[in-house]
């Protein structure tokens, strides 16, 4: 859409002009303003200089003012040089400085009650948005606000020039129909004001407005209107209004085949632009060398600007150093107080001290030697039931697979549920011992709840038979045939639980209750552990969860570590689940825990992945050195039956000889072995030029080798007791 926005001329002037030009701007003079009377003067000042084209002249006086605004604190003033240094700059085409310096106005001017300069001002920065074309939005924002002061100040002029930039910066916005509301708002201050400039700028935008919405007869009718007001132009400000508006009137008329009247404003607009085209080249000679001026400008009144704050930094710190100073003398007072006072016990002090850093530096040594002394007993009592377990399961497996009828035997699925509960018990209780509150993550699979309950309840009837208990399992269906869970970590919860009942059970009943519990969308799983025992005294329902704590105990009775409910509680909040407890002392005692779980399917299961389905097609050959005999022949057996050549060797100084002149697919190295250990061994073996595999095979946890083993030599390591598929898995990646 067209507008009337005045036409910006730029002209190339020659480098001996701009020389001659610089000379005499360079010749401006420095002024002094040392009252408020000179201030205003200068002010007054600047509007002439802006008018002639003086800028030079312009930012010396600006420069002067903003001097004395900031020495006598005079917002005002300050605000007044800042803007009309804006306004240099926009002459001058440097918009960017010309917008921040408009901005500093405004910062200054908000700190008065200067409303009509606030006008100005918004005014200002408006124009430089909108008409330089940098942002529509501001531009709008800004003529708003400065209509709003302009309100306030009731000032007309002000108002109609406010109004007026609003309603342009709406219709090149594209916001006609508000911008028209402006304008019908802003017709009677024109009215009133009787303004040539007014007239042309109402009726430019109300033609305007008519044309788009392609009403020409309205159109039409302002732009005779126009004419009248046009002819009486003198100004080169508002001739430029015209050369927009002539060129608009063509349009007007040609797009309407009013060929003769089209041409007409054609010539209009031709000579009217040509005119100022002229005095263009003679406003860029006048204002040519200013930039140069400017920019020295600028660094003055950057100057004068950090002067000030520098100035203002030294007082503040000035005063702040004689606060200090008082401060510090008073201090210093006090102290000289409090050493005459405590000087006779400062001796006894030191005294006391070097006796107790002596205390403390031994007790730190115990503790030292005593925190060893544990991590070795650790590490040792993993290592020595962890390989006996390693046996046990073994030989389970052994059993079920060589002898098929033992196979579905109650006793032994109770001796290998029992073997894995223990390692499981074992590994817990270890981790207690050395890091309290250890985290322990839960590992998620697939099973038959009722089906594991079953099998738990049936591995504990020696223990109910030994009691004299009966020992029952109540599900109260409908429950859940599959769910996702983990099994060893529930397992150990309930096996935590009934064992505890029929220790303190006798000649009694002991059962074991799970029903499905639905809350809120969730489903959870309610366990109840009743028996009809001793019970437990009210006073220590809140402590039985607690590590260590025996209820009862006998001389010729072990009842364990103390350690079962504490865990059961560990692992019930792991599961995100809740456990209480009632019990009446000679009644019998009720444990209940609840946990989510989520169901799973059977087709879920269908598709869950079969680990080495054609395994036994490659005959590997694996070398085992491991100088436990019962180990040894588990591990042959798991390796044998799965088609492996296998060959076992008791220490490292037989491997180190074999592997001289035999080659194997694999190695699985014990660590812990007499006359060499598995990480020597693998040391010489990595310097022989031996690059066969090796996986480590130990009972020892990782942090507890004390070694990298990655960078020995070894390439894997797989931790006794394991699953036989799991050590499947690792032969098979290093040898595909």
């Amino acid at each position: 859409m067209l507008l009337t926005k005045p036409k910006q001329y730029t002209f190339q002037i020659i480098g001996l002009l701009a020389l001659l030009f610089y000379g005499n701007q360079s010749l401006a003079k420095e002024f002094k303003i040392t009252n408020d009377s000179e201030a205003y003067k200068a002010i007054d000042s600047i509007k002439d200089k802006i008018n002639d084209l003086k800028l030079a002249d312009c930012l010396d006086i600006s420069e002067s003012l903003l001097q004395y605004g900031l020495n006598r604190k005079k917002p005002f003033f300050i605000a007044q040089a800042y803007n009309s240094i804006g306004i240099c700059y926009e002459e001058m085409r440097d918009l960017k400085n010309a917008e921040t310096y408009y901005i500093k106005a405004l910062e200054v001017a908000k700190n008065t009650t200067d409303y009509r300069l606030l006008n100005f001002i918004y005014s200002n920065l408006a124009n430089l948005y909108f008409y330089h074309e940098i942002d529509k939005n501001k531009a709008i924002q800004n003529y708003e606000t400065a209509y709003k002061y302009a309100l306030i100040t009731k000032d007309s002029i002000d108002i109609v020039y406010s109004k007026i930039g609003l309603v342009q910066a709406y219709f090149d916005a594209d916001k006609i129909n508000i911008g028209y509301k402006h304008l019908q708002e802003v017709a009677p201050y024109v009215t009133s004001l009787n303004d040539t400039e007014f007239y042309i700028l109402f009726y430019s935008l109300k033609a305007s407005y008519y044309k788009e919405l392609k009403n020409y007869s309205l159109a039409e009718e302002n732009y005779a209107k126009l004419v009248t007001y046009l002819e009486k132009i003198e100004s080169d400000y508002q001739k430029s209004y015209s050369v927009d508006i002539y060129h608009e009137m063509y349009e007007f008329y040609r797009d309407n085949n009013q060929n003769e009247l089209a041409l007409k404003y054609l010539e209009r607009h031709d000579e009217v632009e040509d005119d100022l085209a002229n005095k263009e080249k003679n406003r860029q000679i006048k204002i040519f060398g200013s930039p140069v001026e400017a920019r020295l400008s600028n660094l003055k009144m950057q100057k004068i600007e950090t002067d000030k704050k520098l100035q203002e930094i030294q007082l503040q710190k000035s005063n702040l150093i004689n606060k200090i100073i008082i401060i510090l003398i008073v201090c210093m007072l006090v102290i000289i107080i409090i050493i005459s006072i405590y000087s006779l016990l400062t001796k006894k002090i030191n005294k006391d001290l070097k006796i107790a850093n002596e205390a403390l530096q031994l007790s730190m040594v115990e503790a030292e030697s005593a925190n060893q002394a544990k991590s070795k007993f650790i590490a040792t009592i993993t290592h020595e039931l962890r390989t006996p377990l390693y046996g046990v399961i073994g030989i389970t497996n052994i059993l079920a697979n060589e002898y098929q009828d033992l196979k579905e035997s109650q006793h032994l699925k109770s001796l290998e549920f029992s073997a894995k509960y223990l390692l499981q018990l074992v590994n817990d209780v270890l981790i207690m011992s050395k890091i309290d509150d250890t985290e322990i993550k839960l590992n998620t699979e697939i099973f038959n709840v009722e089906q594991e309950l079953n099998t738990i309840v049936n591995s504990l009837q020696l223990i109910a038979q030994n009691t004299k208990n009966v020992l029952t399992f109540n599900p109260i269906h409908p429950i859940p045939k599959l769910i996702e869970s983990d099994k060893i970590r529930l397992s150990q919860i309930i096996i935590n639980l009934i064992s505890n009942s029929l220790k303190f059970t006798k000649e009694g009943n002991v059962s074991l209750e799970v029903k499905q519990l639905h809350q809120n969308n969730n489903l959870f799983l309610e366990f109840k552990v009743k028996d009809n025992g001793i019970g437990i005294p009210k006073a220590l329902h809140d402590k039985v969860f607690d590590k260590f704590v025996q209820i009862e105990r006998k001389e010729d009775d072990y009842q364990g570590t103390g350690l079962g409910l504490t865990i059961v509680k560990k692992l019930v909040h792991l599961f995100k689940g809740i456990i209480s407890l009632e019990s009446e002392e000679g009644v019998g005692t009720c444990v209940t825990f609840v946990i989510p779980f989520t169901i799973a399917t059977d087709d879920f299961v269908a598709k869950k992945p079969v680990l080495f389905t054609n395994f036994s097609q490659k005959n590997y050959k694996v070398l085992v050195i491991e100088d436990n005999k019962i180990n040894q022949v588990v591990t042959r057996k798991i390796l044998e039956s799965n088609a492996m050549e296998c060959v076992i060797l008791d220490d490292g100084f037989q491997a180190i000889e074999l592997l001289k002149t035999k080659s194997f697919d694999v190695i699985l190295m014990d660590i812990n072995m007499p006359k060499i250990n598995g990480i020597e061994t693998t040391k010489i073996l990595r310097s022989n030029g031996i690059t066969t595999p090796v996986i480590a095979v130990t009972a020892f946890e990782k942090n507890q080798i004390g070694e990298d083993i990655y960078a020995i030599g070894f390439n894997d390591i797989i931790i006794k007791p394991f699953n036989s598929h799991d050590l499947f898995d690792k032969i098979s990646q290093y040898n595909k």
